[in-house]
């Protein structure tokens, strides 16, 4: 009260120069004194209609607060809309955490798009140019801005609603990206103490649901706000970041220390606060391919700015006030792996944030469960280490495998030697957490376990004693497997090779696996699963039993009507590239892919039919599936070797555990380049002469790329598609008459 009292201005209010100057001076306290009591009824209204709008979410009072919200819309504070998001994002959170929560309907009900929209209005009208200390629309404190991006929790902004049973009430996430937009305003000109570790940590959590780089499958319609057009996901959570870095960094542990040298306990970052921090940034992206472009530079910002606390902070000198680092839980340090899922490790920012994390797991005294091995694991999915090395210390060494970075300038010297060894030390480190785990796995947590594996090489022994201290836990899950699980844990094993004794112990125990599997495969299912095959000889015993229970799975998904995308197709073949087409397990494979191959010529046929008679539907035919709801990391499992949108049937239930969700439609997208690239890649190093199987299969590639070219109505074969075919067709001999024809088909199609 005082803070807005003494700001008013009053001098202009008396001008008349006749007037007494004790008079004047009298007046002008008193008008003070009247206005401040004005701005402490209108304070203590806000507070109540504060207090009032948490109890009715709260108690789940949906009537009282729409009627309140309604009525003293123009009176809402900064304070009460904080409130309010807030408290809405606790109730999504309470409803995913328990589907039989009855706060669903509270949340459809209350918070719908209409009031978003009236919020929205209401900051854009206050919208500051710059920091005003008396506006009531100006972020206060740091607890206030952290709180504001954590209401964006639980929002999934990727997943479409499906029109016939979305209720007309419920927000669409067009709406957040705005609000997300128009809030951006406010953390530019935010002047406020210097945010806290958990104001930092809750607003990066909140923003665990966006993205950094453009999607093409969703383009929000949030308006520019300095001028027309539309601004993507992408555009409006960079500019976030652009501006909550630099309060990122004005959080200096060295301006915070108390009067003994410490830092103050409140200054240091927490495990639960790390966590928080890195999980939020689980569907940001931050590979070499990002880094070399705009979409990526402020989450590299991001990372070396956090980085650089954290390895100030495993310094015991800086440590809490008993002089140690701060023990991070088993909890903390799996979401933080977690969270870096989508970040490579030939980024310097990223082996960075790896590096400083190392300590903290060794000092971790908790016990890992298996959702923590699960998770931890998942984490490392894009993370490469150097080959045929062993580190069992922190030691510094070399470049790790054949990664690069385009800005290694910010590592230099002796810290740029450990950042590019921080795959390695953080191996040893989850070794040893892995090891001491007792619990039995769940199916989910295999899946990510081996599934977060997919970019690491066994030839590191590293790798190889991570694997050793895995096998023990996985032969420990006794719980029912789905075909989901096992495809990830297969597809997580596409760098392995078979050479080793651990990968045959794995396939072994998937085999096993595979065969007490009781739910029935679906194509995507079978493609994920080979394509893991790639590295892997069928020389090797445990390789042909794996393929020997994959056939039958094929054969059950074929007899249940199971149509094989194109994407499939060419991953099942690319998959298959290792292997000897005169082996038991891999003739019997091939003969029901072709079986595959001409239930689709089938389809062909049917949709050619439908041209030639029809004009007025040529889609291909979708089909819904319910399967088990998708568990937690299992939405992001797609990448860009296995495209989402070509995989056909593919469940995307909702729900965690055993509960039931309903698939998503999909459909059979038109053949690619790629697609028919990756098939003939595969026909490496299997001989058509004298083999019937080879024969049958060059016949059935030949007419699915017939057809499918056909049906496309033509294709342009790129340079990487044509590499890999003429690859692909080394050594097979033109005189036979089903390669001749191959030729002819391929030829047909690179004449374009």
């Amino acid at each position: 009260i005082g803070t807005i009292s003494t700001n008013i201005d009053s001098s202009n209010v008396y001008s008349n120069s006749n007037t007494n100057t004790d008079t004047n001076i009298n007046d002008k306290a008193m008008l003070n004194k009247h206005l401040a009591k004005i701005a402490l009824k209108k304070l203590m209204f806000q507070k109540r209609m504060n207090s009032f709008y948490f109890d009715c979410i709260s108690k789940g009072d949906i009537a009282s607060f729409n009627n309140a919200f309604d009525k003293n819309l123009k009176s809402l504070s900064m304070i009460n809309i904080n409130t309010i998001l807030f408290q809405f994002a606790k109730l999504r959170m309470s409803k995913n955490n328990n589907s039989t929560s009855n706060n669903s309907n509270v949340l459809e009900a209350g918070l719908d798009e209409n009031r978003l929209r009236s919020i929205i209005k209401l900051l854009e009208k206050h919208q500051p140019t710059r920091f005003d200390s008396t506006s009531p629309f100006k972020i206060s404190s740091p607890q206030s801005l952290g709180n504001l991006l954590y209401s964006f929790v639980g929002i999934d902004l990727h997943l479409q609603p499906n029109k016939s049973t979305t209720s007309s009430t419920t927000s669409s996430t067009t709406v957040y990206i705005e609000l997300l937009d128009v809030l951006s305003g406010y953390i530019k000109y935010y002047d406020g103490d210097a945010l806290t570790p958990r104001a930092i940590s809750n607003a990066i959590y909140g923003l665990q649901n966006f993205s950094n780089v453009s999607n093409v499958s969703y383009v929000s319609n949030v308006s520019n706000r300095s001028g027309s057009g539309s601004e993507s996901e992408a555009v409006v959570v960079r500019k976030v970041l652009k501006h909550l870095i630099p309060l990122i960094k004005s959080n200096n542990i060295n301006t915070n220390t108390n009067t003994n040298g410490l830092t103050n306990g409140n200054m240091i970052f927490s495990g639960q606060d790390v966590g928080m921090f890195l999980y939020g940034l689980r569907n940001m992206k931050c590979t070499r391919s990002v880094a070399q472009e705009s979409e990526g530079s402020e989450v590299r910002e991001l990372l070396n700015v956090f980085g650089e606390r954290l390895l100030e902070e495993s310094n015991p000198v800086h440590g809490t006030k008993s002089g140690t680092i701060p023990c991070f839980s088993a909890q903390a340090i799996s979401n933080s792996l977690y969270g870096l899922h989508n970040f490579d490790s030939s980024v310097v920012e990223v082996r960075k944030v790896l590096h400083a994390l190392v300590p903290h797991i060794h000092a971790s005294v908790e016990v890992f469960n298996p959702q923590s091995v699960g998770n931890s694991l998942y984490g490392l999915q894009n993370m490469s280490c150097s080959t045929g090395s062993s580190r069992t210390g922190t030691g510094t060494r070399g470049r790790t495998g054949t990664n690069t970075s385009t800005n290694e300038a910010i590592a230099t010297g002796s810290d740029s030697e450990l950042y590019l060894s921080a795959v390695d030390d953080i191996l040893v480190a989850l070794t040893d957490k892995v090891s001491k785990c007792t619990e039995p796995l769940h199916a989910q947590h295999l899946g990510n376990a081996l599934y977060g594996l997919q970019n690491l090489s066994p030839s590191n022994t590293n790798v190889r004693s991570l694997l050793d201290a895995l096998i023990p836990i996985l032969n420990s899950c006794e719980e029912p497997v789905e075909p989901r699980h096992i495809d990830n844990a297969l597809y997580g094993l596409r760098n392995m090779s078979c050479e080793y004794k651990q990968v045959k112990r794995i396939l072994a125990l998937l085999s096993i696996k595979i065969q007490s599997c009781s739910d029935t495969w679906l194509s995507t299912n079978i493609a994920r699963g080979v394509y893991g095959l790639q590295n892997m000889s069928s020389n090797t015993t445990e390789v042909r039993d794996l393929l020997d229970s994959l056939t039958l799975e094929m054969s059950t998904c074929i007899a249940t009507g199971s149509y094989f995308s194109s994407q499939s197709i060419g991953s099942i073949m690319y998959g298959l590239q290792g292997m000897n087409a005169t082996q038991r397990g891999v003739k019997e494979f091939i003969s029901t892919l072709c079986d595959a191959l001409d239930d689709n010529q089938e389809y062909y046929a049917s949709r050619s039919a439908r041209k030639g008679s029809t004009s007025t539907s040529t889609t291909s035919p979708s089909i819904t599936n319910t399967g088990s709801g998708s568990g937690s990391g299992y939405s992001q499992f797609y990448d860009d070797d296995l495209d989402r949108k070509a995989l056909s049937m593919r469940t995307t239930g909702s729900g965690t555990g055993s509960g039931t969700g309903t698939g998503a439609v999909e459909q059979l997208y038109p053949i690619s380049s790629q697609n028919i690239g990756s098939a003939i890649y595969g026909l490496q190093q299997k001989s058509c002469i004298d083999n019937v199987e080879v024969k049958r299969l060059v016949g059935s590639l030949t007419n699915w790329i017939e057809d499918g070219i056909a049906d496309a109505g033509g294709i342009d074969l790129d340079q990487q598609a044509v590499s890999n075919i003429l690859y692909g067709l080394y050594k097979m001999p033109i005189n036979i008459p089903e390669v001749a024809r191959l030729f002819r088909v391929l030829l047909g199609a690179m004449s374009h």
